[in-house]
C-alpha cells in the first residue's frame, strides 16, 4: 500500500512531453524572456506547495536544453546542512562548467575555481571569526564601514582583542574585498560565452525547493545570489512559495520588518506559476 503519492518523474532533456497542466505556452514565455536578456537578472517563481512547481522547472529545463540554452539546477533544501549558501552555488556552476566548458577555455575555468574558494575563505573566515552576517563581504557601502568602526569600540569593551582585532582587519582589507569580488563577478559573467561555440546565450541557474529551508539558509541563499552571483549573462530563478519565505524573513530579522519589501530587493522579475484551468 502506497502512503505517499510518488513525485511526476521528469527525465533530463523532457520537454513538456507530460504537460497535464497545460503550462508549455507559459514555460515557452518565461524561456523567450531569458533567451533575450544579457542583464544581471534574477526571477523568482511563486506557487504554493503541490502545485507542481519542481515539476515544471524540471520540464521547462528540457525547453531551455532545446534552445541550446545553458541551464542547471539546484536544490536548495538538499543543501540546507551547508554553512554557507555562496559554497552550494558556486559549486554548483563549477560543476557544471567542468563537464560543459570547451576545451580551449578551461584556463578560465580554473580562474573562476580559484576565485571562487577566495571568495569563500573571506566569508567563513569572516562569519567564523565574528557573528554577524557577511552576506555582501567585498560590497560594503561605506556607511557600513563607519558601522563597522563603532563595533570595534564596543566589541574592545564587551568581547576579546581576537575579535575586536578582526574587525579592524575587515576595515583595512575592504579595498582588497571590493577587488575579489569584482574579479569574481568578471570572470562569471564570461562563463556562458566559454560554454558554447556559436551565438552564446545567458545561463540559466534554477534554485529550487527555498521555501523548505531552514529560515537562515533559505535568506542567505537569496542575498548571495543577488549580492555575489547576480552578473550579466547569468539569469536566475529562484522558485519558492512566497508566502513562506516572507515567513522565513522574519523569522531570520524579526517580526516588525516588511518581509514583501526586503524580498523585492533581490528580485529583478516576479513571476507566478500559472493554475491549471
Amino acid at each position: 500500500m502506497r502512503i505517499v503519492t510518488p513525485p511526476l518523474i521528469v527525465e533530463d532533456g523532457d520537454s513538456f512531453t507530460k504537460d497535464a497542466l497545460d503550462r508549455k505556452g507559459y514555460g515557452e514565455a518565461l524561456r523567450n524572456l531569458v533567451d533575450s536578456s544579457s542583464d544581471a537578472l534574477v526571477l523568482s517563481l511563486d506557487g504554493k506547495w503541490g502545485e507542481g512547481k519542481t515539476t515544471f522547472v524540471k520540464m521547462w529545463q528540457g525547453l531551455l536544453s532545446e534552445s541550446n540554452i545553458p541551464n542547471l539546477y539546484i536544490d536548495a533544501f538538499a543543501n540546507d546542512h551547508v554553512d554557507d549558501a555562496f559554497i552550494t552555488v558556486a559549486s554548483a556552476i563549477t560543476n557544471y562548467a567542468e563537464k560543459n566548458i570547451i576545451k580551449d577555455h578551461r584556463g578560465k575555468l580554473t580562474e573562476l575555481k580559484d576565485k571562487s574558494k577566495e571568495v569563500g575563505g573571506q566569508l567563513l573566515s569572516w562569519s567564523a571569526k565574528i557573528g554577524v552576517k557577511a552576506a555582501t563581504l567585498g560590497i560594503i557601502k561605506d556607511s557600513d564601514i563607519d558601522e563597522l568602526k563603532d563595533i570595534k569600540g564596543d566589541l574592545s569593551k564587551t568581547a576579546s582583542d581576537l575579535v575586536a582585532g578582526f574587525v579592524e582587519e575587515r576595515i583595512a582589507a575592504h579595498s582588497n574585498d571590493i577587488e575579489l569580488i569584482k574579479s569574481f563577478r568578471a570572470l562569471l559573467s564570461e562563463l556562458p560565452s566559454k560554454l558554447q561555440s556559436e551565438d552564446s546565450k545567458p545561463i540559466v541557474i534554477i534554485i529550487d525547493e527555498l521555501d523548505r529551508c531552514k529560515p537562515t539558509f533559505a535568506v542567505d541563499v537569496v542575498e548571495k545570489v543577488k549580492h555575489l552571483f547576480s552578473v550579466e549573462n547569468v539569469v536566475f530563478l529562484l522558485v519558492m512559495n512566497k508566502a513562506q519565505l516572507e515567513e522565513s524573513i522574519k523569522s531570520v530579522y524579526g517580526q516588525n520588518i516588511d518581509a514583501h519589501t526586503y524580498l523585492q530587493k533581490f528580485v529583478n522579475i516576479e513571476a507566478k506559476l500559472p493554475k491549471h484551468t
